[in-house]
């Protein structure tokens, strides 16, 4: 066997507040997990028996679009000094970052998409 699924038994915990606009969202969960543990295969198919793993905790995220916006400051290694005193408000570093490359005139796409790009502005050239 290659691959096996476990299966825990629990409940998560959320917490929900009110916004300014009376819309409630999520602003904070638990995942508690119970004893029950059942193992299977890739099929689905119930283990007979176990093999031995290494314990992974389990790691429930609020999710992404629901975290509250954090504000960043851009600082400037080099100089030490801050680029800005205007912070940036994002949900994310990973989007203060994008915000700030864009900024400057920066995009971030993904490399296959790049290289599908000029591969299809070369077979237009060549017609």
């Amino acid at each position: 066997m290659e691959k096996f699924v476990k299966i825990t038994v629990g409940f998560i915990q959320q917490t929900f507040e009110k916004e300014p606009d009376g819309e409630f969202i999520c602003t904070d969960q638990a995942f508690i997990a119970g004893d029950q543990c059942d193992y299977e295969d890739v099929n689905g198919d119930p283990l007979k028996d176990i093999p031995e793993h290494q314990y992974e905790p389990y790691e429930m995220l609020l999710p992404q679009n629901k975290r509250q916006a954090v504000k960043y400051l851009l600082y400037n290694d080099v100089l030490g000094s801050m680029e800005s005193e205007e912070p940036i408000e994002a949900n994310s570093l990973e989007e203060a970052l994008s915000e700030v490359l864009n900024s400057m005139g920066y995009s971030i796409i993904e490399a296959q998409k790049r290289k599908e790009e000029q591969t299809r502005h070369c077979e237009n050239d060549t017609d």
